[in-house]
């Protein structure tokens, strides 16, 4: 499970650093913005990112959402502006702002299931290390793989479609890892660290 959702994280850092490095290129290229206005759509993209882990707690204990439900609302946001790039890039403004908020929620979601499914502090330290340094190690070819891509294909339809395919399979992987010890409707669960606590507590009292 944690090798699925290192794959997620590398397929969610993979497309965030090859769209932020070529976004600005792809809209002077396609829709003749100058450099400036597209330098903005970048920062707009990447900035909003700040917004999104604000209201991962609101879909996890306001609204009380399973992992599955919240990583695919955020899941479809950050899908929308590859895909709008690639089909109808002339509408990019609003897809850019839904997809800016959802890379960032997408982080903070999927180390949200790390610590909800580790049973130690530990355990949560190895499995965030391992996702981390994975995702980060697949982004560094993100840009140079798109822009290999944009210079054999000689436009912007199969970078972003290629993008678009890393992030389905994001999204596959974060509903595995979501999906995996799901608890059932109505099942409350229970921190690790409170579950230990109450196990100490009646060692203790049985000991006494």
């Amino acid at each position: 499970l944690t090798w699925v959702m290192a794959a997620a994280f590398a397929a969610q850092a993979f497309s965030y650093y090859a769209i932020s490095g070529w976004l600005p290129t792809s809209l002077v290229d396609q829709l003749s913005m100058s450099e400036s206005a597209a330098g903005v759509s970048a920062s707009v993209f990447s900035l909003l990112g700040i917004v999104g882990p604000l209201l991962v707690p609101v879909m996890f204990e306001t609204l009380g959402w399973p992992a599955s439900r919240v990583l695919g609302v955020i899941s479809a946001g950050w899908l929308m502006l590859p895909v709008c790039l690639t089909v109808a890039p002339g509408y990019w403004l609003v897809p850019c702002v839904l997809s800016g908020i959802a890379q960032g929620a997408f982080f903070a979601a999927l180390f949200t299931l790390v610590i909800r499914r580790s049973e130690s502090v530990d355990e949560n330290r190895r499995t965030t290390a391992l996702i981390q340094t994975t995702g980060y190690c697949v982004a560094t070819v993100g840009p140079v793989v798109m822009g290999w891509v944009h210079e054999r294909s000689g436009g912007w339809v199969a970078p972003f479609a290629m993008v678009t395919g890393v992030l389905v399979l994001m999204t596959i992987c974060a509903q595995i890892a979501a999906r995996a010890g799901e608890p059932a409707r109505g099942e409350r669960v229970v921190p690790a660290g409170v579950l230990e606590d109450g196990e100490r507590a009646e060692d203790r009292g049985g000991n006494a």
